[in-house]
């Protein structure tokens, strides 16, 4: 195989193209089907630098109603917190 054939053959990550930018291309091939599993385990870090064991089940009751009944890295607190974080990761801009 001569040189020119194998770089023929590879495609250019690095220029973006008219319609997407590599990000975009990243994002809707391979980034979003995991989102759901990345928001899992950033969920699970923000629990676990709250001081929480992400996978304990916990009940949280105000009076006689339960407000909460889950594992703890599923607390909404924790949700928004790895939603937040996930926004930013995915930025292709990340805020200064």
């Amino acid at each position: 195989m001569r040189t020119g054939e194998a770089d023929s053959k590879v495609p250019d990550v690095t220029s973006k193209s008219e319609e997407h930018s590599h990000h975009e291309v990243c994002t809707e091939a391979c980034c979003d089907p995991l989102k759901d599993f990345d928001i899992e385990m950033l969920a699970c870090l923000a629990a676990r630098l709250a001081g929480q064991n992400p996978v304990r089940r916990t009940t949280i009751k105000l009076g006689s109603v339960v407000a909460f009944d889950d594992l703890v890295w599923r607390y909404p607190d924790f949700l928004a917190r790895a939603e937040a974080a996930y926004r930013i990761l995915a930025a292709e801009c990340p805020p200064d």
